[in-house]
């Protein structure tokens, strides 16, 4: 059985775009990431150890936006991406992460002010 994870709606602060205007004031990104498991294990057990540390996840993707600038949402959303499959792969204690045939956590993140003046986001599979 898999389940989904979902942390939604997160709100943080990021210098990133291709435009001057976008790189001269941080500007607000959304992200929301969806993770495929079994939460079986950790639910019938009382264990935060196997399952996802939601703090965890949610500081990777802090750590992204807040962190160096970047040219496109798309390099930003890969960048959860693969932080969280890496944090899955060397964790003991997250080994099921991403344990859904496809072994992708889907991360969407959007420019909540893009120079266009119109909402704009990516959704991204990481493989």
């Amino acid at each position: 059985m898999t389940d989904r994870i979902v942390l939604s709606k997160m709100v943080f602060e990021g210098r990133h775009g291709v435009t001057e205007g976008e790189l001269a004031k941080a500007q607000p990104f959304e992200v929301d990431v969806e993770i495929h498991l079994d939460t079986r294990p950790a639910g019938l057990a009382d264990d935060l150890s196997k399952t996802v540390d939601y703090a965890d996840a949610f500081e990777i993707c802090r750590s992204v936006v807040e962190g160096p600038s970047r040219r496109l949402i798309e390099a930003i959303a890969e960048e959860i991406a693969q932080k969280l499959l890496a944090r899955s792969a060397s964790s003991g204690r997250a080994r099921s992460w991403f344990a859904c045939a496809s072994r992708v956590p889907r991360c969407r993140a959007d420019s909540i002010t893009p120079p266009s003046r119109s909402p704009a986001g990516l959704e991204r599979s990481s493989r």
